[in-house]
Order: C-alpha cells, then sequence, then structure tokens
C-alpha cells in the first residue's frame, strides 16, 4: 500500500516509468480502454501510432504528407493501429481510410469556429496559458491514476490517447515557426504532454524555427528537447535555428518533406486529366503555382502581375504549355487573377483537391514555376526542376531550404530579386540549363529513397520496440 502510494505521487511529478510498453497483450479492461481513447478494440498485441500534423484543411501538399506518413507505417508495421488527429475527422476519415480524431487546436482553442487561434494576439496567448495549466496537471493526476482532472470530457479523451499509444508521430509541415506561432504552440503542449505521460515522440518533414519572440524559443526548446528524432525538411536551415534554442545531437537530421515519396495516379489516369483540363500530354507543359497568402492588396496587385509577366516569358522562351494547380481551395481564384493577367493563357486544373491528381499532374511536367512550398516537392518527387518565388521569410525558409537539397537555392527568387531584372536572368538561366538541373534532382531522389523509412525505424530501435 505505502510502495504503491510512492510509485503514484513519484508518477505524479514526473518519475519515468519502469520501462515503456513494448509489446501489450490485450485485455478485456485494457480494450475498453483503448477504445474510448478512439484505438481499434483488438485483443491480439499491436503497435499503436497516434499521428499529428496540419492535415484537415482539404491542402493537398498537407494531405499528401499525412497520407505518406501512414503509408510508410503499415509499410513498416503492416498490422499497427493508425489514428489521425483532425479538425476535420469526417475529411481525414473518408481522405486517408484510417481512424481519426479531433485535434488539439480544436479541443482546445476552438480553431473551427474562432478566429483567436488564428490570429496568435493577446487573447490566444491567455488561453494558451489556462490551456498549459489545467492539461498538465490533468495528464499529472492521469499518470499518477488519481481520479481527478481539470479537463472536459474530450480533453481527456485526447489525453488518454496519448498516453495510450504507442509513439505519436508529428509529421511535416511549416507549423512549428514564430510566423505560424499559434500552431507553435499548440505542438509544443502536445509535446509536453508527451513528456508528462512517458509517451514517445517523433518529427518528420519539419520546417522548425524563424522565432519571433522569446517565448516562441522557451515553448521550442522544452517542448523538443525530449523528442527521439527531429527530422527536417531543409537543407541545414532549420538545424541552425535549433542549434540556437540548444537543440542537437545525432537525432536532428535534415533530409526532405514526408510528401516527397507516396503513390498517386497511374501513367494513364495523369494523362486523362491532363486532357480533361486542356493539357497535350503529348507537348511539353510545365506547373505554375500562385496564391495570396500573407499579402495585403496592394502586393496582391504587384505581385500577381509581375508573376504573370514571368510565367508568359517562361511560356514563350520554353515553348512549353502551362497548368496552374491550386493547392488549396484559396488558391483558385489567385491563379484566375494571374491568367488574366496573361490573356487568359494556359489551363487551370480543375479538380477535387485531391492530393494523388494534384501529385499526378507533375509526372509528365517539363518544370515548376510555384509560389507555394509543396509544388517544390511534388516536382522533385517526379524528378523535375523548380523555380519558386518567397515574398517573406516564411516562404523563404520553406522554399529556399527544400532547393538546398538539389543545390538549386539560388533559383529561389526573394522578394527583392522577384521583382528586379535578376528574376528575369535567373529564369533565362534555368530554362538553358534545365535538363541538367533535372538530373541533379534525379540524383539527390535516387539517393533519398533508402532513409525514407529511417526515422520511424530510428524512433523503435530507441525505444526498443519489437515488431
Amino acid at each position: 500500500m505505502i510502495n504503491s502510494m510512492k510509485n503514484s505521487i513519484r508518477r505524479f511529478f514526473g518519475g519515468k516509468r519502469i520501462q515503456p510498453v513494448k509489446s501489450v497483450k490485450r485485455t478485456k479492461s485494457m480494450a475498453a480502454l483503448t477504445q474510448r481513447s478512439g484505438f481499434d478494440v483488438d485483443l491480439q498485441p499491436e503497435f499503436r501510432v497516434l499521428i499529428t500534423s496540419g492535415l484537415g484543411y482539404g491542402n493537398v501538399g498537407d494531405e499528401a504528407q499525412a497520407a505518406a506518413s501512414v503509408g510508410r507505417w503499415k509499410e513498416l508495421l503492416p498490422e499497427c493501429s493508425v489514428l489521425l488527429l483532425s479538425p476535420n475527422p469526417e475529411y481525414t476519415r473518408k481522405t486517408h481510410k484510417v481512424k481519426s480524431s479531433w485535434s488539439s487546436r480544436v479541443l482546445w482553442f476552438s480553431s473551427n469556429n474562432s478566429k483567436t487561434y488564428w490570429q496568435s494576439k493577446g487573447r490566444f496567448k491567455f488561453l494558451f496559458a489556462r490551456m498549459w495549466f489545467r492539461q498538465t496537471l490533468s495528464a499529472r493526476f492521469l499518470r499518477a491514476g488519481w481520479p481527478i482532472s481539470f479537463a472536459t470530457a474530450e480533453e481527456m479523451t485526447l489525453l488518454k490517447q496519448i498516453r495510450d499509444t504507442s509513439v505519436l508521430h508529428i509529421s511535416g509541415g511549416g507549423f512549428l515557426t514564430g510566423m505560424t506561432s499559434s500552431r507553435l504552440w499548440d505542438f509544443s503542449l502536445v509535446m509536453r504532454l508527451c513528456q508528462i505521460l512517458d509517451t514517445p515522440y517523433l518529427l518528420t518533414g519539419q520546417t522548425i524555427g524563424v522565432f519571433k519572440s522569446p517565448l516562441d524559443k522557451w515553448l521550442a526548446k522544452k517542448s523538443l528537447c525530449k523528442a527521439d528524432v527531429i527530422y527536417l525538411r531543409d537543407q541545414g536551415i532549420s538545424e541552425n535555428d535549433l542549434k540556437g534554442i540548444g537543440i542537437t545531437g545525432d537525432h536532428v537530421k535534415s533530409t526532405f518533406d514526408d510528401a516527397v515519396f507516396f503513390e498517386s495516379l497511374a501513367d494513364e489516369e495523369v494523362k486523362t486529366v491532363l486532357i480533361d483540363n486542356g493539357i497535350d500530354p503529348e507537348r511539353p507543359y510545365f506547373i505554375a503555382n500562385y496564391h495570396y497568402w500573407g499579402q495585403d492588396d496592394e502586393m496582391k496587385l504587384k505581385s500577381s502581375s509581375r508573376f504573370a509577366e514571368l510565367t508568359k516569358r517562361l511560356m514563350e522562351k520554353s515553348g512549353c504549355q502551362v497548368l496552374f494547380v491550386p493547392m488549396t481551395p484559396t488558391d483558385v481564384d489567385a491563379e484566375k487573377d494571374v491568367m488574366a493577367l496573361m490573356g487568359n493563357e494556359g489551363s487551370l486544373l480543375d479538380y477535387k483537391f485531391d492530393y494523388q491528381t494534384a501529385r499526378g499532374v507533375y509526372r509528365f511536367a517539363s518544370f515548376v514555376f510555384t509560389m507555394k512550398h509543396h509544388p517544390i516537392i511534388f516536382g522533385y518527387g517526379e524528378g523535375i526542376p523548380v523555380v519558386s518565388v518567397a515574398l517573406d521569410d516564411y516562404y523563404y525558409h520553406k522554399n529556399k531550404g527544400a532547393m538546398a537539397n538539389c543545390g538549386h537555392q539560388d533559383y529561389c527568387l526573394s522578394n527583392e530579386v522577384f521583382f528586379g531584372e535578376q528574376a528575369i536572368s535567373t529564369c533565362d538561366k534555368f530554362l538553358a540549363i534545365r535538363d541538367e538541373l533535372a538530373f541533379e534532382v534525379q540524383q539527390w531522389v535516387e539517393a533519398a529513397k533508402p532513409i525514407a523509412m529511417e526515422p520511424l525505424e530510428r524512433c523503435l530501435a530507441i525505444n526498443k520496440f519489437t515488431s
């Protein structure tokens, strides 16, 4: 009795469990517990994976990352149970064909019906401080086995999901940055709960950094310090920002975005999509992407005009058709505006924002001209070179870092370059040597393939999990 109380108190204050769970022989009571927390009920031993990321909003880049992560776990451990946290579980279940439950941003901050979460201002910070206290204290009570909680029933479900999973996987994205501080803080709390509940966690395909405040840095350091592995998607840029907050070690590695490798459409399906959208697959074409995110009205007019000018020049110089591919529904109007400025030249992909279709149309393209990040990833995944545009630090960090993987960072046009004469000379040089650039991309892809499973395998080895 006394030893039990001592153990309970020790666990409340964060003492380690004797051993993490390696292989679970499930009892009926355990099955009932995991049913409440959202995992499959199965009386056989199983490995449970909880995945959270930026998915759930119809952004095909984010959905592709999630799909790739699910696919890798299923390839590595075919019998594992996967649960995706999402702001839209119904959409996520239909899209990825796995179980889904509410994400932390919805349960804690009502992100689906409140602007507070997205504005990252004083009110959000106040709500976050309260939520940090409530959730961390409730996690300590849950860990100790005490029937006390400051969390709602729905919040307790999430706490149990984190406690009951074998590993929590934060799949890639650009949300762990100072430019998206509410998301950085949100995920920092998720990772802190993993620490309290002694749940192994790993991060893959991440952009981390561009911290805007001492609190950004403190939360990032506090939450990332115990991650089993941190795999980044840029060549050293995020790694340097992590070094700046004291996160170093061989578990931190610059590799690539999760969505570089995943299954999309078959060749004939791709050709049908191209024909249906006004592109002749027997003639060369390139992919373009333009968006308005983060731009005021004056910048929208200025940047759309310049993007139209450069796109038209690329068409004329290369002799290629152009297919505009929106990555989210909000890109559609922006790309229509650019096409109008071009005299309605080019085609716009009309689809249901299916990540496999979005990736598939890159298959036979000659090159990519983009503002967003994931067209770079899709292009590189298909072995084709890219010119990108970044009008702010957030996108410059993401885009340049991704392109540095192939040594092509000089073809990431900053704000200053994009609006100057250097943009024209850079694009002309790109077209002149694009076959050489394509070969370099293809070499990088072949070298990257063998390490696609590495972060998952390292996490399993660190925790001595057995499959």
